[in-house]
């Protein structure tokens, strides 16, 4: 039995790529030295702000402004899970040097970079990788930074670089806590839009024990299970708060760097059936897409290469010279009537990418001109005491070119509301919403307040400065139900009421829930309903094993004849600790070590591993270890034509007491296969920690019935079965499961949210 770390043909496949990036390195050098002229040493290292006070503004490290730079554009970079500051401008990884704080010095711009993981922001306050916070409350973080950055920088927006999680911190800042104000664009790389998998790893019932031992399970890994983010992303992608944000991902997809925590991690990932492929050795590629966002590259990078500044910046910086834009394209809105005496809005908005400052000439008719700074829109009041047409004119004029734009509002009498009309149901359902409407002739004067009384329900006050309002009932009680609109202006006001017959439904009591669009928008059945769909993608080819090493244990496994080649890895909190890899025949091989530097998961842990060509069939054993009383979490994944597919788990996300029909399917180019078994491990809120709640199968198919208390859980699926010439194989499956509420509106965002912060540690 012979041992490799790596498959030296790796390197040439990159070699083409190597001669590439050496091109490209000195083509940026020479723009690189041209940008030094002025200062031949290396630029200071970024600092806090002279005098930062709190937690929030000592935490932002402003880089040197290199010279003319006094008005460049603003680079705020985002670190990774666990990740730091100095983590752009210092050594912390496989890759080497960081050099992306020199690259954005270099080639003129602005910086400041963040400490976002912040403990305990507003008492002792310090900035640690571990524990690692989740994305809400980074970005709530992320949020304040953003803002006395643009306050220090004296300018209205920046623009974002995250590395892996940072993306996803940065993303929430700029939707749920306001940055979307401040924000240009996001460029992100190596994030997981979409979930990680080495997440949804550690809170399984197999790697719990190392990922506590490892201090990893925390909010900011339980936050990047796959469960958790699809809900983030169902609330968020949903947003229409950063429409004027544009997105930019960029993803590796190479592991295999030799005696590497990504060659271990890497292959594991690559062969996982769902949230796995094409990798950068921590996140998968399909993780990092966005439907929204544009894609700046794929390039095979490690996840601690993408991060790195010859690499990344170039495709950084043709975001930032593309958007470079003249202030030509300026539009002009406003009312287009209104009447004496009352103030009116107009806003003057340009292209989200339109280069900033810009400056913003106001002219209207019989008001003097105002002149004033702003970003990508500006708004401006104007009130007339006179009738008639009132022409607004608005000019925008920034480093590139300038526009014009023309408004012209008719100004007229104050006219009374009359002729209100209530429009909506004349029949409905007991706990259903109804939407009602009040509509007033056009010529009415605005602003018109609108006062709503119904049956039951509190009354409702709303001033609007439209003709039409809108509302929302619904009630617990049948029987008929009386809405009343009060519409009333400065002229005077006007009375109209509706009447909606409120019915008990005829499904009522048979646990079908007709209005769920939550769990339509996924695809989810019914509650009650069975899930049965295929998993698409790859069959299964990994074994998974955990639990405690206390100074001693073998973990024992089948490796079937169709298996070409193995790889074995195995993680401890140990650095002393051992492992002999076993074969059937006796013979025997000691693992080795892998340096853990890198990596946002499992750092600290000590890694061995080794792989096996042309394994022999039989039972293998790992023989372990260790000078102290630890856990371990071993990973083994097989070059095998066997595959074994689960069926009836369709998507992460399912409803309490949720019947799921699991079944397994096993083939082999060697002949019949059969699955005999299933075993069935849960780990969760309701279960406790090792995988409490376990079930068997005497079969290839098992049912289970999820939780009936919404929260997080983690399932963990093995399939036993024997070959056509009667050996043993084993697969394992991981499937992360939120249970959610019954009845929860896809609409109701902030439920959903509070749900979500409900979930999180």
């Amino acid at each position: 039995m012979e041992l490799t770390m790596t498959d030296r043909t790796t390197l040439r496949r990159r070699l083409p790529f190597y001669l590439l990036a050496v091109l490209l390195a000195c083509c940026l050098a020479g723009m690189a030295q041209t940008a030094y002229a002025q200062t031949p040493s290396p630029p200071p290292l970024p600092q806090p702000a002279p005098g930062a006070a709190g937690c929030i503004e000592a935490n932002i490290f402003y880089g040197a402004v290199p010279p003319g730079g006094e008005k460049a554009r603003v680079l705020v970079f985002v670190p990774g899970l666990a990740g730091l500051a100095q983590d752009w401008w210092t050594d912390q990884t496989v890759a080497g040097l960081n050099d992306m704080y020199y690259y954005a010095y270099g080639f003129g711009y602005r910086t400041a970079f963040v400490n976002a993981n912040l403990i305990d922001p507003n008492g002792a306050c310090s900035a640690e990788r571990r524990p690692a916070n989740d994305m809400l409350r980074n970005g709530q973080t992320l949020a304040k930074q953003i803002e006395a950055i643009v306050k220090y920088y004296n300018v209205s927006q920046v623009d974002i670089v995250g590395h892996s999680k940072g993306g996803i911190d940065a993303q929430s800042a700029t939707v749920w806590f306001g940055a979307w104000r401040y924000v240009r664009n996001i460029i992100t790389v190596g994030t997981p839009y979409q979930g990680s998998i080495l997440a949804d790893l550690l809170w399984s019932p197999e790697g719990e024990q190392l990922g506590d031992l490892l201090g990893q399970r925390d909010a900011g890994t339980f936050s990047l299970r796959t469960p958790l983010m699809q809900l983030f992303r169902l609330i968020t992608d949903s947003s229409r708060l950063d429409d004027s944000v544009a997105y930019y991902t960029g993803a590796g997809n190479f592991w295999d760097t030799p005696d590497s925590i990504f060659q271990v991690l890497g292959a594991w990932i690559q062969a996982q059936p769902e949230g796995g492929g094409d990798n950068d050795g921590v996140i998968a590629v399909s993780s990092t897409r966005l439907s929204y966002a544009d894609t700046l590259y794929l390039q095979p990078w490690n996840h601690a290469e993408i991060t790195i500044g010859r690499n990344t910046f170039p495709y950084v910086l043709k975001v930032l010279l593309a958007d470079v834009a003249p202030a030509s394209d300026v539009a002009l809105e406003g009312p287009a009537t209104g009447t004496v005496g009352r103030d009116y809005d107009f806003t003057a908005i340009l292209p989200p990418r339109t280069s900033q400052p810009v400056t913003y000439t106001w002219q209207a008719t019989g008001q003097p001109t105002v002149v004033r700074s702003g970003g990508a829109n500006d708004a401006i009041t104007f009130a007339w005491s006179d009738t008639g047409p009132k022409d607004v004119v608005v000019t925008a004029t920034n480093i590139a070119g300038s526009g014009t734009a023309t408004h012209t509002v008719e100004i007229n009498e104050v006219t009374g509301p009359e002729q209100l009309v209530l429009v909506g149901p004349v029949v409905g359902d007991v706990r259903v919403s109804y939407q009602f409407s009040a509509i007033l002739p056009a010529a009415t004067t605005l602003p018109i307040t609108y006062t709503w009384q119904a049956t039951g329900q509190p009354t409702l006050i709303h001033a609007m400065d439209t003709t039409q309002d809108v509302m929302s009932f619904n009630w617990r009680e049948p029987g008929p139900k009386t809405i009343r609109v009060i519409a009333e202006n400065l002229a005077g006001m006007t009375v109209a009421a509706y009447q909606i017959n409120v019915l008990t439904p005829s499904y009522a009591g048979t646990g079908l829930n007709r209005y769920f669009p939550l769990m339509q928008a996924l695809g989810a059945p019914e509650a009650g309903a069975a899930q049965t769909a295929s998993l698409t993608g790859a069959g299964s080819n990994t074994i998974l094993r955990g639990g405690t090493l206390d100074l001693r244990a073998t973990a024992r496994f089948p490796v079937e004849p169709e298996a070409s080649r193995m790889q074995v890895s195995l993680f401890t909190t140990d650095p002393a600790a051992a492992a002999t890899l076993v074969g059937p025949d006796g013979s025997r091989a000691g693992l080795a070590a892998v340096p853990d530097t890198g990596t946002d998961f499992f750092a600290g842990a000590a890694a061995l591993a080794g792989t096996v060509d042309a394994p022999a069939p039989g039972e293998w054993q790992v023989e372990m270890q260790s000078a102290q009383a630890t856990a371990y979490l071993l990973l083994v994944t097989l070059d095998s034509s066997l595959t074994v597919q689960l069926r009836g788990v369709t998507n992460p996300i399912g409803l309490p007491e949720q019947l799921l029909e699991l079944e397994a399917a096993s083939q082999s180019s060697a002949g019949d296969t059969q699955v005999n078994t299933l075993i069935l491990a849960v780990a969760g809120e309701e279960t406790g920690d090792g995988g409490a709640a376990q079930a068997a199968s005497a079969g290839p198919a098992l049912s289970y019935t999820t939780p009936a208390k919404p929260g997080l859980y983690s399932l963990s699926i093995q399939a036993l079965g024997t070959t056509a010439s009667g050996y043993a194989f084993e697969r394992a499956f991981m499937q992360p499961l939120a249970v959610i509420p019954s009845r929860l509106s896809l609409e109701d965002i902030e439920t959903i949210l509070d749900l979500l912060k409900g979930f999180l540690p």
